[in-house]
C-alpha cells in the first residue's frame, strides 16, 4: 500500500484498532493485576458494552466471563485482540487471528528492535512482514495499548485508568505518546486539572502504525480540539507535517514534548523504542513552522492541555494584564511572561482612569496593576477593573493574583467581568480556591502555581498569534511563488547535475535567485553561509551561519518561508546578528524557498557563502546539487 493510500484509509484502518467494538484477550489472566488481567478488569469496570472474550486454555471462566481456550475457538472474530504473551509467540497469535477474521492487534511484548541486537529486529521485521501479508494493523511491539475514554475500550494493562477517574463529556484532548511510563505521567498531570481527554494511545515501536498516523486519526475526530504528545523521534515526516498543518488550519491545538535534545537523551530514546532523535535545532523550527507547541515537561503539557478547553470561547493574544493584590507578585509574573514570550500590554488611558476610582495612590494602575490588599473589601470593583482593563485595545489576555478565599470572595464580580468579553480572563492563586469549578464554568482557567500559570498562557497565546502569522505568510508566499516559478525551470535541473562556481551563479540568475546586485564577488564584509538540505522530518531546511569574530551563529528555518518568517527565526536565533543583516539574510532565505520548494524532490543541496557589502549580499562560491 502506498503512501498516499494509506492516507485516504487511514480512518477506516485504524477504526478497529482505536474504536473497537469487540476485544479479545489471548494471554487473559485470571489475576486482574497481570498484564493479561487489567485490560479485563477495566473494560468491565468502565461498562464497554461489546463482547470481552478472555483466551487461555488454564481458564474456563475469568471474572464471570467465559474464557475460551485458542483463537479458533472463538463464537465469532472481534474488531481487536489484544496480545499478551512474550515476543516469540507474537507472529503464529497474529496468523491464527488473521484465520479467525481479526483486522487489528496491540501487542505488549519487548524485546523487539528496540532491544538494539540482532535477534530483536529479525522479530520485529517477521512481525512486520506478516501483518503486511495478512493485511492487520498492528499497535505497538512494546506497547502499553489504550485507552478509549469515549466508548471504554480499554487495550492497556496500565493501572492509571483504574485509579484515576475518567473525564466526562464533552471529551475534547488527544493524547498521544512514544512512552508507556510519559503516557500515564500526562494522563495523571492532566485529570488532576480536570482535563477531558477522549483517547489515550501508546505507540510503541511503530513497526506497522506511525506516530503521525494516530494524530492524524485523532485530529479527525470531529470533538478533538487539542492534541497534547511525547516524541523522540518522527519517522514519516510528510504525513507529519500534513497533519500538523491542517490542524493549524482548523483551529486545534498541538503541543509534543520533543526529547532527544542531548547526546545522552538521544541515546536514551533509541534504546527506549528505536527512535531517531533527529536534529533538535531542526525540530524546534520545524515545530515553529506548522505551529506546534514545544511542551517544557510533564507539567507543562497537563497545563496547556487544560488551558486548550476553554479556548472554543475565548480568545488569547500574546500581550499581558497582570493584575494582583501583592506588587511583588506582579514584578514576578511580568517577569515571568516576558521570558516566556509575551509582552506586557498598554493600559489605555480610560482603563487608568478607572482603576484610579479604587485603586490607592500607593499602588499602580499601570500595568502590572496592584490592587493592593486593600481591595479585600471591593468585590466589586475587581471585576469593574478586569472589565476596563480587557477593553484597552493592546491587552490580550488578563491574569488575575490573590489567595485563594478572595478569589472565592470575588467570584461572582470576575465571572461577571468574564461573560462581558471574549478575551481569557485567568486566574492564579495561592490555596484552595472552593469556588474553582464555578469559575472554570464561566470560562476562566484556574492556576495554583505563578510559573506553570505564566509558562502555559505564554506558550499558548503566543501559539495563536503565531497561527495568525503564519496565515497571512501563507497567503503572502502562495502570490511571490506563483509569481516566481515558471514550469520550464524544471527543465532546468538535470538528473545527477552539480553545478559551482561561476556555473552555479549562472544557474542561480536563470532561476531568479540572483539579480543584478548579487554577483559572484571578492571576500570582505560579514560573511554568512545558506545551505539547502532534505531533512526526513521536515523537507527543505535552510541551514544559515553568521560568522563573526566572535565566532558562528546557526540558524534553521523550515521552507517554503516568506522574507517576514524566515527574517523572525534568523533574529531568535543569531544573537550576534544584526537586524539589517536578518534582513538581507531572510531575502537570500526566500528568493532560494520561492524556486527550490517546488523543486523539492529533485534538490540534494545547495550551499551559497556570502558577505553583505553596502546593504547587498554578494555571492563568493556556490555549489548546486541535483539528483
Amino acid at each position: 500500500m502506498n503512501i498516499m493510500q494509506r492516507e485516504q484509509d487511514s480512518a477506516e484502518r485504524l477504526r478497529p484498532l482505536i474504536d473497537p467494538s469487540s476485544i479479545a484477550i489471548y494471554g487473559a489472566s485470571a489475576n486482574l493485576m497481570r498484564l493479561g488481567g487489567v485490560p479485563i478488569a477495566l473494560l468491565k469496570m468502565h461498562g464497554f458494552a461489546g463482547p470481552i472474550l478472555p483466551i487461555n486454555p488454564k481458564y474456563s471462566e475469568i471474572d464471570g466471563l467465559k474464557c475460551f481456550p485458542s483463537i479458533e475457538s472463538l463464537p465469532h472474530p472481534v474488531d481487536l485482540i489484544v496480545v499478551a504473551v512474550g515476543a516469540e509467540e507474537v507472529v503464529p497469535v497474529l496468523r491464527e487471528a488473521a484465520r479467525k477474521g481479526i483486522r487489528a492487534a496491540v501487542i505488549y511484548a519487548a524485546g523487539f528492535a528496540e532491544a538494539g541486537d540482532d535477534e530483536g529486529i529479525s522479530l520485529q521485521n517477521e512481525l512486520v512482514g506478516c501483518a503486511n501479508e495478512l493485511g492487520l494493523v498492528v499497535a505497538g511491539p512494546n506497547c502499553m495499548g489504550f485507552g478509549n475514554l469515549d466508548n471504554h475500550s480499554y487495550s492497556t494493562f496500565t493501572a492509571i485508568f483504574r485509579n484515576t477517574e475518567p473525564p466526562k463529556a464533552p471529551r475534547t484532548v488527544g493524547l498521544v505518546t512514544q512512552s508507556g511510563s510519559m503516557c500515564s505521567a500526562i494522563y495523571a498531570a492532566g485529570r488532576e486539572l480536570d482535563v477531558k481527554f477522549n483517547v489515550v494511545i501508546n505507540t510503541g515501536n511503530e513497526a506497522c502504525v506511525e506516530f503521525s498516523e494516530y494524530l492524524q486519526y485523532l485530529s479527525d475526530r470531529p470533538e478533538t480540539r487539542a492534541i497534547v504528545g511525547y516524541v523522540e523521534g518522527i519517522r514519516d515526516g510528510r504525513r507529519f507535517r500534513k497533519v500538523a498543518e491542517a490542524m493549524q488550519a482548523r483551529g486545534q491545538l498541538l503541543a509534543l514534548l520533543k526529547v532527544g535534545d542531548t547526546p545522552s537523551g538521544a541515546s536514551a530514546a533509541k534504546a527506549h523504542t528505536g527512535a531517531v532523535a533527529g536534529d533538535p535545532a531542526i525540530y524546534q523550527a520545524g515545530f515553529e513552522r506548522l505551529g506546534v507547541i514545544q511542551g517544557r515537561d510533564i507539567l507543562h503539557l497537563g497545563d496547556i492541555a487544560y488551558l486548550a478547553q476553554f479556548l472554543r470561547r475565548r480568545s488569547i493574544g500574546p500581550s499581558a494584564a497582570v493584575m494582583t493584590i501583592s506588587g511583588a507578585v506582579g514584578a514576578v509574573l511580568s517577569d515571568l511572561f516576558v521570558r516566556c514570550g509575551v509582552r506586557m500590554a498598554a493600559l489605555s488611558g480610560e482603563a487608568q482612569k478607572t482603576l484610579q476610582t479604587g485603586i490607592p495612590r500607593y499602588g499602580s494602575v499601570q500595568n502590572p496593576i496592584d490592587f493592593t490588599g486593600s481591595i479585600v473589601n471591593s468585590g466589586a470593583f475587581v471585576g469593574e477593573a478586569v472589565r476596563a482593563a480587557l477593553q484597552s485595545p493592546d491587552v490580550g489576555f488578563a491574569t488575575f493574583y490573590a489567595p485563594g478565599f478572595m478569589i472565592d470572595r470575588f467570584c461572582e464580580s470576575l465571572k461577571q467581568a468574564a461573560s462581558e468579553t471574549t478575551k481569557l480572563v485567568s486566574i492564579v492563586a495561592t490555596g484552595e480556591v472552593a469556588r474553582r469549578l464555578e469559575l472554570e464554568e464561566a470560562g476562566i482557567p484556574v492556576f495554583m502555581d505563578l510559573t506553570r500559570a505564566a509558562q502555559a498562557l505564554s506558550s499558548v497565546a503566543t501559539w495563536t498569534e503565531s497561527k495568525k502569522r503564519l496565515e497571512l505568510a501563507e497567503s503572502e508566499l502562495r502570490l511571490h511563488r506563483d509569481q516566481a516559478l515558471a514550469l520550464d525551470r524544471l527543465q532546468l535541473v538535470q538528473e545527477g547535475s552539480e553545478f559551482t562556481g561561476e556555473r552555479a551563479v549562472h544557474l542561480l540568475e536563470k532561476l531568479g535567485v540572483l539579480d543584478g546586485n548579487a554577483r559572484l564577488g571578492q571576500t570582505g564584509g560579514k560573511p554568512f553561509a545558506v545551505v539547502l538540505h532534505n531533512d526526513p522530518v521536515f523537507g527543505l531546511v535552510a541551514t544559515v551561519q553568521f560568522r563573526s569574530g566572535w565566532g558562528t551563529e546557526t540558524a534553521h528555518v523550515v521552507l517554503p518561508a516568506t522574507k517576514a518568517m524566515a527574517e523572525c527565526s534568523l533574529a531568535s536565533a543569531a544573537t550576534d546578528a544584526s537586524k539589517a543583516d536578518c534582513e538581507l539574510v531572510a531575502s537570500v532565505v526566500e528568493a532560494l524557498s520561492a524556486c527550490f520548494v517546488p523543486l523539492e524532490r529533485h534538490v540534494g543541496m545547495v550551499q551559497l557563502d556570502c558577505t553583505v557589502i553596502d546593504s547587498m549580499w554578494v555571492v563568493h562560491d556556490a555549489v548546486l546539487k541535483f539528483v
